[in-house]
């Protein structure tokens, strides 16, 4: 039998069999240029697999292969040292069907039991009614009223509200306050598997490190706040991830004016037990419907990069009529060393990309910084939006702000 046939009837390469012969494991009887393969060449490669697949190493299967071949060793040397080789074998074995065991119990700890029939229902999620007084009209900034037709645990769940001065009128759709939404607003991730799905491990870990500095700024600092605006919340990182360290008698508005986004937040936010007084505001913001004056902290989460990338202007300018004079800030965007010439950015709407620009306007905005750091990205980011180069030198800037009187 030649060596492509007889490596054919044990199912492994040639070259598989020729590694064997060299280390002196097989021994086949040698016919000029051609190896010739008997029964005992079979029998041998039969248990150098089986003893391969084991877990054995080369020289524990030479040492045992030559213990098998008659006046080779002595009986004596032969069996006790084969011996000691499948005991020893045996421990490890064991051992690792223990570890083994414990990693099955650990992995099927997270796993949830296959459900039947209907998926459990949400909880009812939509504007609390703590949040009316708050609430105004986007254009001429008077009262609205309130016209709905489903309340569920002191929550609206749809329903209207309309401004009697400019004869206008909003919808509350599924617990979602419908301002202005703009449903091309990111067509690039038609949901957050998506967006998981063409994001790379390095930015997966940016945002990790990112929810972390957040949670110990609003630990660190502690203020008292009644009011927070999440300017971009988008998928709901920064809230997902600091849900409970939201004060009781705190009113969160999340805006965005995507309400794919939106959606998938309320369902994430539906899905937790504890209920929180957290409104989804699905609006540009230039139609934020709130009092003037009447945000105690603004988390920008990536909202001024957004606005920036398409705007020529700062979003914290923007937004500045909602806060008072004991504000505070918790800023995390990211800044430019350089933008390339060909960006996709255009020229007029850099300015706000650069450090230098932002924290000039933070200081005219009447802010002290208290903490700042500058932190580089461990890898080049896969881009995820139209604006993003590969050419791109970029950092995060995170900086925690309040205003003094």
């Amino acid at each position: 039998m030649k060596i492509s046939e007889f490596a054919a009837l044990h199912h492994v390469s040639p070259d598989t069999v020729r590694y064997y012969i060299k280390e002196g494991l097989l021994y086949p009887i040698r016919d000029g240029y051609h190896f010739s393969f008997d029964a005992q060449c079979s029998n041998d490669l039969r248990r150098i697999l089986s003893l391969k697949d084991a877990g054995f190493s080369l020289a524990d299967i030479r040492q045992i292969m030559l213990a098998g071949q008659g006046g080779l060793l002595s009986a004596s040397v032969g069996a006790s040292g084969c011996q000691e080789l499948y005991r020893r074998r045996l421990e490890e074995i064991t051992a690792e069907l223990d570890r083994l065991t414990h990693a099955k119990h650990f992995v099927e700890s997270f796993i949830e039991p296959e459900k039947t029939g209907e998926p459990a229902a949400l909880r009812p999620f939509g504007v609390p009614l703590s949040a009316l007084s708050w609430l105004v009209c986007p254009h001429c900034r008077g009262p609205l009223t309130l016209e709905s037709n489903q309340i569920e645990a002191n929550q609206i769940i749809n329903g209207s509200f309309s401004c009697p001065q400019c004869r206008t009128s909003w919808k509350v759709e599924n617990g979602i306050f419908m301002v202005s939404p703009n449903p091309d607003a990111y067509k690039n991730f038609s949901s957050f598997d998506l967006f998981l799905d063409q994001s790379n491990q390095a930015l997966m870990q940016a945002i990790a490190q990112n929810v972390r500095w957040l949670k110990s700024c609003i630990n660190k600092y502690r203020r008292p706040v009644r009011t927070c605006l999440d300017a971009g919340s988008g998928f709901g990182f920064f809230l997902r991830h600091t849900y409970d360290l939201i004060p009781d008698h705190c009113l969160y508005f999340a805006v965005d004016h995507d309400p794919m986004r939106h959606q998938f937040l309320r369902n994430a936010l539906a899905s937790r037990p504890e209920v929180k007084n957290v409104v989804l505001l699905c609006c540009r913001y230039e139609d934020i419907p709130l009092r003037a004056g009447s945000i105690d902290q603004i988390i920008d989460y990536g909202g001024s990069n957004d606005y920036s990338w398409t705007t020529p202007g700062f979003l914290l300018d923007l937004l500045d009529w909602l806060t008072h004079e004991h504000s505070s800030v918790l800023y995390l965007n990211r800044s430019y060393d350089k933008i390339p010439f060909d960006s996709p950015i255009d020229v007029a709407c850099r300015g706000y990309l650069y450090e230098d620009a932002i924290l000039k306007d933070l200081k005219k905005l009447g802010y002290s910084i208290r903490e700042k750091l500058r932190m580089d990205f461990t890898q080049r980011l896969k881009a995820t939006n139209a604006f993003m180069d590969d050419k791109d030198q970029i950092y995060r800037l995170w900086i925690y702000l309040e205003k003094h009187p």
